[in-house]
């Protein structure tokens, strides 16, 4: 899935802007930037999630959910629950604007994200063309 793997890829980017100054970094660090790292991971592993499953129909009110339910059905309870703690961390970043969001947040989404698609990719091996 190619804006899966593009959303995955700026979130990476991101994180990297904050590794030590190893990387130049062309935007403005800030707390925005973060909260939009983490977002991005979010949905880069949600997005894969929900094309593997064919879950791609459904209603985006209830499909975020649906895609966790559908992943403990099939007995991936582990993946199903660090997409939901990434969830609810793209959800603070997103909507709770008092909470400060720490660079080593971004990092923890930025790894918990490429692991979740690693192990979606892993049990779902006929999509490994994304």
């Amino acid at each position: 899935m190619k804006i899966g793997n593009e959303f995955l890829s700026i979130a990476e980017n991101i994180a990297k802007c904050y590794e030590r100054d190893k990387h130049e970094c062309n935007i403005a660090k800030s707390e925005g930037l973060i909260r939009s790292g983490i977002s991005r991971a979010y949905y880069a592993a949600f997005l894969i999630a929900r094309y593997v499953l064919g879950l791609e129909y459904l209603e985006l009110s209830k499909v975020h959910r649906r895609v966790v339910d559908i992943l403990k059905e099939n007995g991936h309870a582990n993946i199903a629950d660090k997409l939901a703690k990434l969830r609810e961390e793209r959800n603070n970043a997103d909507y709770d604007v008092y909470r400060t969001m720490q660079v080593k947040t971004l990092i923890w989404a930025v790894c918990t994200a490429k692991n979740i698609i690693e192990e979606i990719l892993k049990r779902y091996q006929y999509y490994r063309a994304l």
